[in-house]
């Protein structure tokens, strides 16, 4: 379950020799709500992050108490990161040769590529950092970031400016692709067809899936690709950002016995 989500809580309470006059729910000793009438459902979204030992009291109308079996839930909380920024710095290649396939993974040395922060590209006047046009059809691009925790990961949302086409890899995996023809992609591999006009500013958006994603340094790639060799001008800029799952906090215990109060924590 998510932190502040609404969740609902349903229970099946039966009296065959009366009437079920309220049910309660509760989390532990903390009582969370009642209903007083079928269907015996209760809605909340106050669970806090953590372990939750969720249990429902069924009370008749001659008040004699019914306890359901416990139910453990796990809540954890979803925060919002930001893995690659708008306009981050990138690696990339301009040159027009073809960098072979290893480009794309982890372990290529890139240290002789150029760097500069996106919006990389030429052409249009808006660029951070300009990239040399010698009529190449491809041009590449790496940014390395870092994951402290992959199985945290929940879902991944990434965002990206192209033009024209485009071919997305993460951990040298291809994860999406855009306005490119299908099959193998070289270096020599045209975009599908040329973007002009308010197409060349709008952002793409799609979901990747977070299990492409490693504990340590991971490593997006991309590809630009011009429609042809003549092409006036070339765009890239990239987002990348996902729910991160973060630790419950630890829960403090209180007890006394006498005059010695204890405090206790995981």
């Amino acid at each position: 379950l998510q932190a502040g989500a609404p969740v609902t809580l349903t229970a099946l309470a039966l009296d065959h020799d009366g009437a079920v006059a309220k049910v309660e729910f509760s989390s532990g000793p903390t009582r969370l709500g009642e209903v007083t009438n079928a269907p015996w459902a209760l809605t909340i979204s106050n669970l806090a992050p953590g372990t939750h030992s969720l249990r429902a009291a069924a009370t008749d109308n001659g008040g004699a108490v019914s306890l359901s079996p416990v139910v453990t839930v796990q809540v954890v909380q979803l925060v919002p990161t930001t893995f690659i920024p708008a306009g981050a710095v990138w690696r990339f290649l301009d040159t027009g040769t073809d960098p072979g396939p290893a480009w794309r993974s982890n372990t290529f040395n890139d240290a002789g590529w150029r760097s500069g922060p996106a919006e990389l590209g030429f052409g249009d006047g808006d660029e951070a950092t300009l990239v040399a046009s010698k009529r190449q059809i491809t041009t590449y691009f790496r940014h390395a970031f870092l994951v402290p925790d992959a199985s945290a990961v929940n879902s991944l949302a990434a965002r990206l400016l192209r033009d024209d086409g485009a071919v997305v890899y993460l951990n040298g995996a291809e994860v999406w692709r855009n306005n490119m023809p299908a099959g193998t992609v070289t270096n020599l591999t045209p975009a599908s067809s040329a973007i002009s006009g308010s197409a060349e500013t709008n952002w793409l958006a799609t979901n990747l899936h977070p299990a492409a994603l490693v504990t340590g340094t991971n490593l997006l790639a991309v590809s630009i690709h011009q429609s042809s060799s003549t092409s006036s001008d070339l765009s890239f800029n990239f987002e990348l950002t996902g729910l991160v799952r973060v630790a419950a906090p630890p829960e403090l215990r209180i007890a006394r016995s006498g005059s010695v109060v204890t405090l206790s924590w995981t």
